[in-house]
């Protein structure tokens, strides 16, 4: 077996990775769909792209297939470059199914990709097996598609090896290309979740200023050259985006909570991570047993610890240290880091850098077979046991098609919503309960001053487009209806009754003079 594993390393490491990822998901492929935090946000966002694509087209449409069809355009300020193949094979099989498949991909991925970029740092199969290993087990990455359910947010993290590869090739002096990887990363990131391009970049300037000795003249060049390439890559993203904030004030994500609040309690986040726990709250967030031994080892042998080691020991430290209220966020309340809403998004860094110095300490030890195979063993166990408590003390599970249409469809956001949808509503009571504080989503459809509930055989909906059948209209007179459809300047119709039709309040109001009491009239946007 040893010579094997000697002759086919790589080898050997896949199959330990697919065993691995087969072991965090073999709760979910035996119960279902885990509902966690932000399940319902990307499950609509993937059904809006799914039904897209079913309708023959290839870019997202706008809120009319998901999100309670009332045009709540999230996919065009929320990427999903990478919810593609979600969407591709939740139209072939089973739907519960077809999410499971795919997050198993995308897990394993991440298993290779840590494994292939950190070789490529250490030039040592040994510590990249290591790494890949205690990251893709860690407990904040765990988080991110158990109870969390943050599909963007887990591939940000899956691709920080390979941002982390690039910025440490491009304070190379070497000729080579492959810091070109900093800026691929770093694009790929801003496809999934701006948030974490956020996070990384404060990353990535603490290392820069830990390394400044090695910052030349053509690294700052080649730096130079990574924003231009990150800009001009992220150019359609943006485009989309400011077209529609052209038209007005667009309600951000939720940032009325204040961030001494979400940051963790320091001993909190360390009985949290002993007690491996899956968090039932935003303030039971942790990084899990196996990432906080391997950081008091780590500390145990600072002084065998090479220059790159103890920097990322430090920042991992650092960062964790960022997470918990030790760090006065009160004083950032009102500066643009309240964008980060919770400190403890540091701990996905945390665990990048104590994997990073935790696997040089393991590989450097002549560990042995049998301690070699416990220490695996435990990490597997200590993931069994995380996956199987977040499901039974997690949210309902879904594994059903019906279920699941139902969750994929019906998600209720203030984010993203024109904020002259708000029609006085606070910001605070909006996001706290948006089905029943924000007008749009009441399905009212209001013809001259008679309102009435909007009936399911009076509508349907199509690729950026909604066909309404409107009653009891003034024939020959000038009519005004207000439809349930976030309007962002942007909507309009081509029937020949309508005489205008412009955004009220953040919904479509339409000036008809029909013919008849009754008629059809679609409203499509750019």
């Amino acid at each position: 077996m040893k010579k094997y594993i000697k002759l086919h390393p790589d080898l050997f490491c896949f199959a330990y990775f697919l065993f691995s990822t087969f072991t965090i998901f073999i709760v979910g492929f035996h119960s279902g769909i885990l509902i966690g935090w932000d399940s319902s946000f990307h499950l609509n966002r993937i059904e809006e792209l799914a039904q897209s694509i079913k309708s023959g087209h290839i870019l997202s449409s706008s809120g009319f297939f998901a999100f309670q069809h009332v045009g709540l355009a999230v996919n065009k300020f929320y990427p999903y470059l990478f919810l593609y193949p979600f969407a591709l094979m939740r139209l072939l099989i089973n739907p519960v199914k077809a999410y499971l498949i795919v997050l198993f991909i995308f897990v394993f991925i991440s298993f290779v990709i840590s494994y292939k970029c950190i070789q490529a740092i250490t030039k040592s199969k040994r510590q990249a097996a290591w790494f890949s290993i205690i990251y893709n087990n860690s407990g904040y990455l765990m988080l991110q598609i158990m109870q969390r359910a943050d599909i963007a947010a887990y591939i940000a993290l899956a691709l920080l090896p390979v941002t982390f590869l690039g910025i440490v090739n491009l304070l190379k002096n070497k000729d080579h290309k492959n810091w070109l990887l900093f800026p691929l990363g770093i694009t790929l990131t801003t496809y999934s979740h701006f948030l974490s391009v956020i996070i990384f970049s404060m990353f990535i300037f603490c290392f820069l200023l830990l390394n400044y000795h090695s910052i030349t003249l053509k690294v700052i060049k080649r730096l130079t050259a990574s924003i231009g390439i990150v800009i001009i890559l992220t150019v359609p993203i943006f485009t989309q985006m400011f077209a529609l904030r052209r038209s007005g004030k667009i309600i951000p994500a939720n940032l009325t909570g204040l961030l001494n609040n979400a940051a963790l309690t320091p001993s909190t986040l360390f009985l949290n991570s002993f007690n491996n726990a899956s968090p039932i709250t935003l303030c039971d967030v942790n990084i899990g047993i196996i990432l906080l031994i391997l950081c008091l080892i780590c500390l145990i042998f600072v002084h065998k610890l090479n220059k790159l080691n103890l920097q990322m020991l430090f920042l991992g430290l650092f960062f964790l240290l960022a997470s918990t209220k030790l760090i006065p966020w009160f004083i950032f309340q009102h500066t643009p880091l309240v964008i980060l809403q919770f400190p403890w998004r540091f701990l996905g860094v945390t665990s990048f850098c104590i994997s990073y110095c935790s696997s040089f300490v393991l590989s450097k030890n002549k560990l042995g077979t049998f301690l070699t195979t416990t220490i695996l063993l435990c990490i597997n166990l200590f993931t069994i046991t995380y996956c199987y408590n977040a499901y039974h003390n997690g949210g309902p599970i879904i594994n059903d098609p019906r279920s699941y249409n139902t969750i994929a469809t019906s998600a209720t956001y203030a984010d993203y919503l024109p904020l002259k949808a708000l029609n006085n509503v606070s910001l605070a009571d909006a996001y706290k309960n948006p089905k029943d504080k924000i007008p749009v989503y009441n399905k009212n459809i209001k013809v001259n001053n008679h309102t009435s509930k909007l009936q399911k055989n009076h509508v349907s909906y199509n690729y950026n487009s909604v066909t309404y059948t409107i009653l009891d209209l003034n024939v020959n007179h000038i009519n005004k209806v207000t439809l349930p459809l976030v309007n962002y300047g942007q909507n309009y119709c081509k029937n020949k009754t309508v005489i205008n039709c412009k955004a009220v309040n953040g919904q479509t109001e339409l000036t008809i003079k029909p013919h008849q009491e009754k008629v059809r009239i679609t409203v499509h946007l750019k």
